[in-house]
């Protein structure tokens, strides 16, 4: 009895340690629109749950976010926008989980639609992006054999930028695990497809990898 009311007092003094860090931190937070919403919702749903114990899920889920947002450079994510807080979205998917355990997945994400697409999901015309050679469609440049079998989305569907945005993240989770959470192998597979395998050795893969690896990190705040 005396070791489990010790761990319980202990569990507590935890959990009231971190809230009070997240109400200090969320305190000194720049003003923004962001912070302004999670400042309200702190209000309505408090971090804390007295009745079980717990941190507030939501509020949690709303601090995520907000670390996401902010795992980019603010011209960068600004710069994109709506395509990043798609991309926001998209790491909030279940089906994402592998990815968004990646500290700059945000970052990936980006990166891959510069390099594919100039981070444009449409041309000066206004038309949809394509590429003629492949058919790969929108900003992630998502060809419609991986978007039908991988996100379960037909060619009308990658046309519309959010699920092209999605998608996108989609297939690179899954290569992710593929790969047994090699970055380079996954986005070797984003490139050139199963038969480059992980280890794609082809020179153009190799640059490929590169730049979008040096783009993620240029993104990274």
């Amino acid at each position: 009895m005396y070791k489990y009311d010790l761990w319980k007092n202990l569990n507590h003094m935890f959990i009231g340690l971190f809230s009070l860090g997240i109400i200090l931190g969320s305190t000194f937070m720049p003003i923004t629109p962001e912070n302004d919403m999670l400042a309200a919702r702190q209000r309505t749903q408090p971090i804390y749950q007295a009745e079980t114990g717990y941190l507030n899920p939501s509020v949690i889920r709303e601090m995520n976010r907000l670390k996401r947002i902010r795992s980019v450079r603010k011209e960068d994510y600004e710069k994109h926008r709506p395509y990043t807080d798609y991309m926001v979205s998209a790491l909030e998917d279940p089906r994402t989980k592998r990815l968004r355990e990646m500290d700059n997945s945000l970052a990936l994400l980006l990166a891959i639609a510069q390099r594919e697409s100039g981070a444009k999901h449409y041309n000066e015309k206004g038309s949809v992006i394509r590429n003629p050679a492949y058919g790969a469609i929108g900003i992630m440049q998502v060809i419609p054999p991986t978007g039908k079998d991988i996100c379960g989305m037909s060619e009308e569907d990658l046309k519309d930028s959010k699920k092209n945005v999605l998608c996108g993240a989609l297939v690179l989770s899954k290569y992710l695990e593929d790969c047994r959470g090699n970055i380079e192998g996954a986005l070797a597979l984003y490139n050139g497809g199963y038969h480059v395998g992980c280890n794609g050795k082809h020179y153009l893969v190799k640059s490929y990898v590169a730049g979008v690896t040096n783009s993620a990190l240029s993104f990274r705040n």
